[in-house]
């Protein structure tokens, strides 16, 4: 899952969309989901379209529970088969060396 608010860094997200397109060709589009807080439907329909998205994007209009939400940044994690968050991961478009490690390691760790 990526999480982000439509208030987030414009440069942070366009980052993390090039990694998480790169993971949906590993894993499918069928394990990946962004959710969107704030967004419309038509901000998800641009969305999707600037970045020719084929994986499921939500829309949420509240918190989803998680105190990293008070921070303001994206984010990522993964939900397992209870729904736990499990590997919350903030990204830093400075350092797209760690942020490709991410993935890297969540790859192995639940599709290798």
């Amino acid at each position: 899952v990526f999480y982000f608010t439509l208030g987030n860094c414009d440069l942070c997200i366009d980052a993390q969309i090039s990694n998480i397109l790169a993971l949906s060709k590993k894993i499918g589009n069928e394990n990946i989901l962004i959710i969107v807080n704030g967004a419309s439907i038509r901000d998800v329909v641009v969305f999707k379209n600037k970045y020719n998205i084929k994986f499921t994007i939500a829309v949420s209009n509240d918190h989803i529970g998680l105190p990293i939400e008070n921070e303001n940044v994206p984010f990522c994690l993964i939900i397992d088969k209870s729904f736990l968050a499990k590997d919350i991961f903030v990204p830093i478009k400075e350092f797209q060396e760690y942020n490709e490690r991410y993935y890297k390691i969540i790859y192995k760790k639940y599709w290798n």
